[in-house]
């Protein structure tokens, strides 16, 4: 209890999750929610802006997506947002989304 943990995916009521180099899944119903913003939301970019891998600056870019395009941002991990673009799915800096 009380172990802060990295949410890296869903499917369903799972969720992917990392603890330390400990991963695995546990129901969403075991996680506090940390914030009351919906997980699921369309954004615009406000930069040119990477499409990771991971939730990670050292995440492997997958496609840069440009500046002013609309995303509909589908989990959150941090200040990560998972997304989808040119049929890619990674994540992005919430940092540059409005």
């Amino acid at each position: 209890a009380g172990t802060k943990v990295t949410v890296h995916d869903t499917f369903g009521i799972w969720r992917a999750v990392t603890a330390g180099s400990t991963k695995g899944w546990m129901r969403d119903s075991e996680l506090k929610k940390l914030s009351a913003s919906p997980a699921t939301s369309v954004k615009t970019t406000t930069a040119a802006l990477n499409l990771r891998d991971q939730p990670s600056t050292s995440g492997k870019i997958l496609v840069v997506i440009p500046k002013g395009t609309k995303v509909t941002t589908t989990a959150s991990s941090g200040i990560w947002r998972k997304t989808s673009f040119q049929g890619k799915t990674g994540w992005v800096s919430s940092d540059f989304l409005r």
